[in-house]
């Protein structure tokens, strides 16, 4: 029986038979588990998704470490590459030190953004061979796979399938995504986008001679699969920029001008011909694309550009902080949609608002040089060269994973131009990713690794330590916006449902226990405490004849938001109504008016000043000038529009 093992000490696809080898398939295995966890889970949207995933972390620096002491032979080289984000990162935590206003927001964005680099770092320096990039690329067609057959699911059979599940919160798609595709995430924007940054991995594995028939016609089936699914979430504008990709694809496969021509025009028509096809004979989607084309959002969407903007001119250089967007925006004195936008739908926009003209440089230069160093090296590879005993010439691997990942990056940056895409924590480490591939193909590992005098042992302790670090220091952080958030949903729930007026107050009371636990884990995260004060002010519906000291607990809580974040408006608003609770008029009404001051542009904080003027038959004119103020802002809001008739019959 023939050896697995050849006389060189290799096995077909395995590699080397090396412990260091052996340590590398499992760091690469550690890589593809992240990736699969991240891009289900709804693309990483919720705190809980991370909490999974941080121990996984953890294992891939003490792999990573491991892997540095066991390689010793002169391949043992790393790149310092991945060196050039440090600036980024360090101005994250500069930035949130000392002018982030929201700052409990920004170490969140730092966990998500160390993640990005730490897997940048190892897939850089390991995946040492094409075997294990392979394995990574053969996992994320797998994972998009299984995205598609869901979003046929959802289209042709259950609207409402979605693939991503989460412990400790229930999800549920929105009946505005009803008939539209929207595979693993929960939104067919995300997943339209996901779709689109893979369509060059398959379809030029289709398009070039490289691999045998067989695997061609199977990429080209999947090509099939991931544009019909393209189509089917039913997102215009990711439908019509597959035109522009087409074109992108035909000039990184082919070199004549003719072919590019033929090849653009024929996969355009076909495209076009399939999406009219679904457009005409499916009336839901007829009706999405007409919408689409009328209506008033994209209007909205270039005043919040505008105003976005204006507010960063505000801070050019430093920006306002990471994870600032929504706050800075609805504290805009120029626009009154502010509520209902937590993204500009332009990534490029929001980035320059939190991080200044520093840290886009800080990011867009090192983007810069490698990726025009991997486009230099990608017009070097040879188009094809010929083998021996086969027609025409077949195009190198290197030039294959050059030409994707360049494809890739290019749809990335259009997409985050004119839409949100990098709100996704998966999309971040797609983009981690693309740009690793650059680099391993562009860019010579210089750096020996050293090794003697109890060297290597320090790789696996400092591997050990930093992973440990990481996973506890970011679960603290992460799992407090988890119980926040939770809590806060559940609150608006309740909020809406009224049930805190006659319903079971062991609910109220689970939520004010969620809010403690965020506190507890990080007490410098101001939007636990306000949302502690707010569950507590709410149990004065069932005990009223204790209000003051219902309202002494809720003023503590809303002072401790005050003093982590002098300026945000949700905690001055929040003690507004605790000092009203307290009978405490004169600083109730100050506090109401420095949220005012701050945020004029909140219908919630406009109905509860309206509310608490209600209460002073001679203030009964300010205070309908109050709620319809705040009618005007939301005309939806239900509650100010009680008061209003209330307040009209008196």
């Amino acid at each position: 029986m023939p050896s697995l093992i050849d006389k060189s000490g290799s096995i077909t696809f395995y590699g080397r038979v090396s412990w260091a080898n052996f340590v590398d398939w499992l760091v690469t295995i550690c890589l593809v588990a992240i990736i699969v966890l991240m891009t289900t889970l709804l693309g990483g949207i919720r705190p809980e998704t991370h909490l999974i995933i941080l121990p996984l972390y953890g294992a891939l620096l003490f792999l990573h470490g491991l892997w540095l002491a066991l390689t010793k032979n002169t391949s043992g080289r790393i790149s310092l590459i991945p060196f050039l984000f440090l600036p980024l990162i360090a101005w994250i935590v500069l930035g949130n030190l000392l002018w982030n206003s929201v700052s409990w927001r920004g170490w969140q964005s730092l966990v998500y953004s160390l993640e990005a680099f730490l897997f940048f770092w190892v897939f850089v320096n390991n995946v040492r061979t094409r075997a294990h990039l392979t394995f990574i690329v053969i996992a994320v067609l797998t994972i998009s796979l299984v995205a598609v057959l869901n979003g046929f699911f959802q289209f042709f059979h259950d609207p409402a399938a979605i693939a991503g599940t989460l412990g400790g919160a229930t999800i549920t798609l929105s009946e505005l995504y009803y008939g539209q595709a929207t595979g693993i995430f929960a939104d067919p924007t995300s997943f339209a986008v996901y779709l689109l940054i893979l369509l060059p991995v398959s379809i030029i594995a289709t398009a070039v001679r490289r691999f045998s028939l067989l695997l061609r016609v199977l990429f080209g089936y999947i090509s099939v699969m991931f544009l019909t699914c393209i189509i089917l979430t039913q997102v215009l504008w990711v439908i019509i920029t597959c035109i522009p990709v087409f074109c992108l694809i035909a000039w990184q496969c082919f070199e004549r001008a003719k072919v590019r021509i033929y090849f653009a025009l024929i996969s355009s028509t076909l495209f076009l011909g399939l999406a009219s096809a679904f457009i005409n004979l499916t009336p839901s989607f007829a009706d999405n694309v007409e919408s689409s084309l009328v209506k008033s959002i994209e209007r909205t969407r270039l005043e919040v550009w505008v105003e976005s903007l204006n507010i960063a001119a505000g801070s050019p250089f430093l920006g306002k902080g990471a994870g600032s967007f929504s706050s800075q925006l609805e504290q805009s004195s120029r626009l009154s949609t502010v509520n209902y936008w937590q993204t500009p739908h332009c990534d490029v926009i929001q980035f320059i608002l939190e991080y200044g003209l520093i840290g886009f440089i800080c990011l867009a230069l090192p983007l810069w040089w490698i990726i025009s160093r991997a486009y230099l090296r990608f017009k070097r590879e040879s188009a094809g060269h010929r083998l021996k005993g086969r027609r025409g010439k077949w195009m190198p691997m290197n030039r294959i994973f050059l030409s994707t990942a360049l494809s890739s990056i290019c749809i990335l940056f259009f997409c985050s131009i004119i839409n949100k895409v990098f709100v996704l924590p998966a999309f971040i480490l797609f983009g981690a990713l693309v740009v690793g591939v650059l680099a391993k193909f562009s860019f010579a590992r210089t750096p020996t690794i050293l090794h003697g005098h109890g060297v290597s042992y320090s790789y696996i302790l400092l591997g050990l330590f930093s992973g440990i670090s990481f996973a506890v220091t970011g679960r603290a952080v992460l799992e407090a916006q988890a119980h926040e958030a939770i809590a806060a949903e559940r609150l608006n729930q309740i909020v809406a449902q009224k049930v805190y007026i006659s319903g079971d107050m062991a609910l109220l009371d689970s939520i004010s226990s969620e809010f403690n636990w965020a506190t507890m884990l990080c007490p410098g995260n101001a939007d636990a405490w306000v949302g502690l004060s707010a569950a507590q002010s709410l149990k004065v519906y069932q005990r009223p004849e204790e209000a003051s000291q219902i309202g002494l607990i809720a003023k503590e809580y809303a002072l401790n938001a005050i003093t982590l974040s002098h300026d945000y408006w949700r905690g001055w608003s929040q003690l507004g109504v605790a000092y009203a609770l307290c009978g405490d008029h004169l600083n109730a009404e100050n506090a109401f008016d420095k949220a005012l001051e701050l945020a004029p542009n909140i219908s919630n904080t406009h109905f509860s000043y309206s509310l608490f003027l209600s209460h002073f038959p001679k203030r009964r004119a300010e205070a309908i000038k109050a709620v319809r103020r705040s009618l005007e802002i939301n005309p939806d809001n239900q509650k100010a529009r009680r008061l209003r008739q209330k307040l009209l019959l008196l």
